[in-house]
């Protein structure tokens, strides 16, 4: 967290107060206040995307500020979250022309679908849109699967799934675990802060566990795929004994049931099974290829793939793990997995950006010839 607090530091010497809105290191955004809280506030656009910033030590004060002002904010990225940085009210607009009707374009994870609505988010922002009489059928469109929207005048006018190649768009599903107090606590999203890391938000969709028995204060073990609420615990209530086991893989299926599913990967089977809030996997059959998070040894995510393929040549050693981040470093990366042990590949100049990962991270890791060809959490 001081480590998160120097960067910061740094940042607010230097920020301008309008920062580009899709800079890599951090956005400004003209809106209204949605929700403030003593960990976050919520900004929605002129286009209806919600930005969600974090509040840190060294963010400006939000007294005086509600949800309903009209404000222009400039959020920095500090690791992988926006943090607030600077804030002011701006008088309402009067005479502009309204471009309501002019469609916008949103790609993100499904956090929430019903027959009225549909919710994407994308890191730490989100858009919602109705599902009207004329707009595209949403019927083959599930939770957690990375989608393309157009929303004209808050309504969908175009969907779109995003290829299993994309590179836009992660592999195998991104998920996070780990343990934190709940600092804000919703119906649709909830936020655990450490003090070391920082603060973390998940969304809370219709396959997220129930909330009830939660408060904020209250200590929490939690898991989260693509930014959805899949599991929590309270801490020392004897359910968790230990961290929640999250684990990505890719192959192809050679067994399926209605109680599980098995796929078969470069490192041997892998068996989830089917439970309460595991997608459908009705249309999935053996031979298929798929990618698949899985929490809990339950299955959460499943998605249609196209089996890797390794660089051209005669022979590649191929090899994929699924475990803790044990060493980074800039010239090796080790993932521990209690099945393979200690697996460790090089870094080279083709492999993934490591900025994002720490030591104790859940990740994935696929190695092409001692190298690092991919590295995602999990």
């Amino acid at each position: 967290m001081t480590r998160g607090i120097t960067i910061l530091s740094a940042l607010l010497a230097t920020l301008a107060v309008a920062l580009p809105a899709s800079g890599a290191d951090g956005r400004f955004v003209r809106g209204v206040v949605v929700s403030v809280s003593p960990s976050a506030v919520a900004f929605k656009d002129a286009k209806g995307i919600v930005t969600t910033c974090s509040r840190a030590a060294k963010s400006p004060s939000l007294d005086g500020y509600s949800a309903g002002d009209r404000v222009q904010a400039a959020c920095a990225r500090v690791r992988a979250h926006l943090v607030l940085v600077k804030i002011r009210h701006v008088p309402a607009a009067s005479g502009s022309p309204s471009n309501d009707a002019e469609p916008v374009k949103f790609g993100g994870a499904v956090t929430a679908l019903t027959d009225t609505s549909i919710t994407l988010r994308d890191g730490d922002r989100e858009l919602s849109c109705t599902i009207g009489p004329d707009s595209p059928s949403t019927a083959s469109v599930k939770v957690g699967q990375h989608v393309k929207v157009a929303c004209a005048s808050g309504k969908l006018v175009a969907i779109a799934t995003v290829p299993s190649g994309d590179p836009g768009r992660g592999e195998p599903p991104k998920g996070q675990s780990g343990a934190g107090t709940i600092s804000a606590l919703s119906a649709s999203s909830v936020t655990f802060h450490n003090d070391e890391h920082g603060d973390a938000t998940c969304s809370v969709g219709a396959s997220s566990p129930a909330l009830t028995e939660y408060t904020v204060g209250d200590k929490v073990k939690f898991g989260c795929l693509n930014g959805v609420l899949v599991a929590i615990a309270k801490d020392g209530s004897g359910t968790v004994d230990g961290p929640h086991r999250s684990l990505g893989a890719a192959g192809t299926v050679s067994a399926v049931s209605p109680t599980s599913l098995t796929v078969h990967t470069d490192g041997g089977e892998i068996t989830c099974s089917v439970g309460d809030g595991s997608p459908s996997i009705a249309t999935v059959h053996v031979g298929d290829n798929v990618k698949i998070g899985c929490l809990d040894g339950v299955l959460k995510v499943i998605v249609t793939a196209a089996a890797p393929v390794p660089p051209t040549g005669d022979h590649h050693d191929v090899k994929t793990v699924a475990g803790t981040l044990s060493l980074l470093s800039e010239t090796s990366v080790t993932v521990h997995s209690p099945e393979k042990g200690d697996v460790s590949c090089g870094v080279g100049p083709s492999s993934p950006r490591l900025g994002d990962f720490h030591t104790g991270d859940h990740v994935g890791m696929l190695c092409i010839d001692g190298v690092v060809a991919k590295l995602v959490k999990l």
